[in-house]
């Protein structure tokens, strides 16, 4: 019989996403609460933070649909057993 990979392995790519959007999350929520600014004043906008912080989680949730996708089949294997 052989034996099942139950370990999590997401691509390269949605890994150098949830890298990136995790990066812009830190920066909008260091903008929102602390005022830090990493941007120079001409790129700034009226609200850089909460900018960082929503393209941030767009950009985690490709790993969470992943994560919860294969979640959801493994508990379903397990059922099924």
């Amino acid at each position: 019989m052989a034996q099942e990979n139950k370990t999590f392995k997401p691509s390269l790519g949605i890994v150098v996403l949830d890298a990136i959007g995790a990066l812009l999350l830190g920066l909008g929520l260091a903008k929102k609460f602390a005022g830090l600014d990493i941007l120079p004043a001409s790129l700034l906008l009226d609200d850089t933070g909460m900018t960082f912080v929503i393209v941030g989680i767009l950009l985690m949730l490709p790993m969470l649909i992943q994560l919860f996708v294969y979640i959801r089949t493994q508990a379903e294997k397990n059922l099924t057993k």
